[in-house]
Parts: structure tokens; C-alpha cells; sequence
């Protein structure tokens, strides 16, 4: 593929990141679902790992300029290279028969836990820490488990101290400890 059809294809893919995530994504008040990861892995697919890194940074620095959610943070720019990093480097067919449907399905399956370990439960815990001065390891436990229960689409995060606060400007809420966590999903209370 010429470097003209490159940039235009991922230009297109961009432009689909960018309304996937910030503008098509279903927001509650306990997690956002966003189908944002397609444009990543189709570009991983085709494009192979610099252009995935390309499209990630940004995806993210764009978005976040043009429909900013909170302030800008560079860990989470970060994150998102590593993302098409690890999709690239697994994902990527040089030819049509790279491999199999059956290869091609191990290989998105071991993407998507690298990825969940690494840069959604790793990375982003260690952002939130630093961001918000709580410790790691408590922040951690919290995003295992909505790692586990909404895989690669989830959002809740990990902050306050008094359990669960509703943040208007952002429209999240924030959990210190799995029972507060647990006592939302499954029981449906809304934390004052």
C-alpha cells in the first residue's frame, strides 16, 4: 500500500476514534462503553504498529483538545501508544495469508489481555494514582475488578475516601473500596 493510501486510511480511522470515543460512547454515571477500540485494531490490522501508535496519540491528543473530559494528562497519551503498540506488534498482516482465522483469533485474544493488563490496569492505575495522590495498590484492586466485569469498555475509578461521590462535572462517580462498588452495580443504589 502507497504512503498516500496509509495517510488517508488513517485519517479516516481518526476520525472514527475520535467520534467512537468522545461522541458515540454510551456514558452512565458507573462506566462509559465505547466501541473506540475497532478504528485501533482495524489500523493494527492493516497499517501495522507505527501507524497504530500514530493513530492512538492522536486520537487522544485530539480528542482530548477538541472535547476535553477533564484536564489533559500526558499518562493517558502514554497509555494509548502503548495500546497500538502491543495491537500493532500482534495484529499486523503483511500479506492476506499472514495467518489463519484461528491464529489471527489467539492473536487478538493474548492483544486483548496485554492490553488490559498492562496499559488499562497497570498504566492508567498508576495515572489515577498520580493524579490523585491515593494509593496504588487500593486503586488497584478496584480497577481488577472492573477490568474483570466490564473488560475493555468499563469505566469506574477509584478515588475518594468516603466511599462513592458523584462528580457533576464529570458525571462519574468515584469508589474507594470494592463493597461501595459492588453495592451500586448489584444493587442499584445510587451513593449520595
Amino acid at each position: 500500500m502507497s504512503k498516500n493510501k496509509k495517510i488517508i486510511l488513517t485519517s479516516i480511522l481518526l476520525a472514527s476514534l475520535i467520534v467512537l470515543s468522545r461522541l458515540l460512547s454510551i456514558k452512565t454515571p458507573l462506566l462509559k462503553i465505547s466501541l473506540a477500540f475497532i478504528p485501533t485494531i482495524l489500523c493494527a490490522i492493516w497499517l501495522g504498529v507505527k501507524w497504530t501508535v500514530l493513530l492512538n496519540v492522536l486520537g487522544d491528543i485530539i480528542g482530548a483538545t477538541l472535547f476535553p473530559i477533564g484536564p489533559f494528562f500526558v499518562g493517558y497519551t502514554i497509555s494509548t501508544a502503548i495500546t497500538g503498540l502491543i495491537y500493532g506488534l500482534i495484529l499486523y498482516k503483511k500479506e492476506d495469508n499472514t495467518y489463519t482465522d484461528k491464529q489471527f483469533l489467539i492473536r487478538l485474544i493474548i492483544s486483548v489481555i496485554l492490553v488490559t493488563c498492562v496499559s488499562n490496569i497497570g498504566l492508567n492505575t498508576l495515572w489515577v494514582s498520580i493524579t490523585t495522590g491515593k494509593a496504588f495498590i487500593i486503586l488497584l484492586g478496584t480497577r481488577i475488578v472492573k477490568e474483570i466485569v466490564m473488560k475493555h469498555h468499563g469505566y469506574i475509578n477509584a478515588y475518594n475516601e468516603d466511599g462513592a461521590v458523584f462528580d457533576d462535572k464529570e458525571n462519574t462517580y468515584y469508589f474507594y473500596n470494592i463493597d461501595e462498588i459492588t453495592k451500586c452495580i448489584f444493587e442499584k443504589v445510587n451513593p449520595e
